[in-house]
């Protein structure tokens, strides 16, 4: 994020801070990027979840009671 907020163009040398708008890129990216990543690991959870109640065993999650 640093060296993305430095930047000043295509053949120009860096400058420290010379576009700090560049951070909200950088921080967005990281916030969708993990709860994108979360909703994948919970659906494969539920999809499994699903599988295994619905094979021929039954329903093994439910007790008696």
């Amino acid at each position: 994020m640093y060296k993305g907020t430095d930047t000043r163009g295509v053949g120009l040398q860096p400058k420290r801070d010379a576009r700090d708008y560049n951070a909200i890129f950088f921080i967005a990216f990281m916030i969708i990027g993990s709860q994108f990543i979360l909703n994948l690991f919970v659906g494969i959870v539920i999809d499994n979840f699903n599988k295994i109640k619905d094979k021929e065993l039954g329903n093994i999650f439910l007790t008696e009671s």
